[in-house]
């Protein structure tokens, strides 16, 4: 477990060498149950790309041997020696693929904040903690709310991504904030 003392830290991707050596420098390692645990390191990037990273977000993509994204994604990012595998549509194979371990360590790129309703937080649900290193960004609900000007803790935020319109609107109501995701 964590000491209290080591939660800001972690909180702040400031442990992220200390997983990354204990994790074999990318090698698979052994896990607690026996099965092979082989680390993934996501990482939210905005549409500053490159240059609205920091630098423990910025070595880990420049560290990776995999580098997993969707097109734009990848296109925001320097060249590295990594091999860059665009995400499919649908991408649950290649989800299944990255729990499993078959494709090897992978840092895989999202939009904003990983953990919330993002990859981050599907690979959560599917692996140890211990395989998994988070470098959040910004959520696009953190800065819908700011363009706003609304309280984030006075705004609801809505996932329609796998929803019907129908049941998007009954939530509607006057006074209401909401900031909606939306798929496309």
């Amino acid at each position: 477990g964590l000491a209290a003392r080591e939660l800001p830290a972690l909180a702040l991707g400031q442990l992220a060498a200390d997983r990354k050596q204990a994790a074999g420098n990318g090698r698979a390692r052994a896990g607690g149950d026996g099965r092979m645990s082989v680390p993934l390191t996501v990482v939210g990037i905005g549409t500053e790309g490159w240059a609205g990273l920091g630098a423990v977000a910025q070595a880990a993509i420049r560290e990776a041997t995999l580098i997993v994204g969707s097109e734009r994604q990848l296109a925001l990012l320097p060249e590295t020696a990594a091999v860059r595998r665009p995400w499919p549509s649908p991408i649950d194979g290649l989800v299944e693929e990255l729990v499993s371990g078959a494709s090897g360590p992978a840092c895989i790129l999202a939009s904003g904040d990983p953990m919330l309703h993002g990859i981050g937080a599907t690979l959560a649900r599917r692996v140890a903690r211990e395989r998994l290193t988070v470098h959040p960004h910004l959520s696009a609900f953190s800065l819908a709310c700011a363009r706003l000007g609304w309280a984030a803790a006075d705004t609801e935020l809505v996932s329609a991504v796998s929803m019907l319109a129908d049941v998007v609107a009954r939530l509607l109501q006057p006074g209401r904030r909401m900031v909606v995701y939306v798929a496309g």
